[in-house]
């Protein structure tokens, strides 16, 4: 799908092609996301668990990876260190959280830091 509408994540959408993988253990927070990239002109690689992403970002090399911190079989930081070993350039993005009102939330922009993410 190519749409020529607005811009995501600070990419021009146009007809470039932009792969995300999506780990996200909830179907339907997964199906949002999912629906929303697509619209956007991404294609989309989903994934439900640790594992199964580090198996997805093997196969289809994605541009960037949205990933999900409470995976079932571990932790997302542990999936992104585990993507950027592989290829350094991946960007990983977490959940946006307020640190500015929570210490833990601090330590916890800390530490994805530490894992490579991008954002947050």
């Amino acid at each position: 799908m190519c749409s020529q509408s607005g811009h995501i994540l600070g990419w021009s959408n146009g007809c470039v092609s932009r792969s995300v993988l999506l780990v996200e253990d909830d179907s339907d927070i997964r199906l949002v996301i999912r629906t929303f990239l697509e619209e956007e002109g991404f294609e989309v690689t989903e994934a439900a668990t640790a594992a199964a992403a580090l198996a997805a970002a093997r196969a289809a090399e994605p541009d960037l990876a949205l990933v999900d911190l409470r995976l079932p079989d571990r932790h997302g930081f542990e999936v992104v260190r585990e993507l950027r070993a592989k290829k350094q350039a991946i960007p990983g993005y977490g959940h946006p959280l307020h640190k500015d009102r929570d210490p833990r939330v601090a330590r916890l922009f800390a530490v994805a830091a530490q894992a490579g993410t991008n954002g947050h």
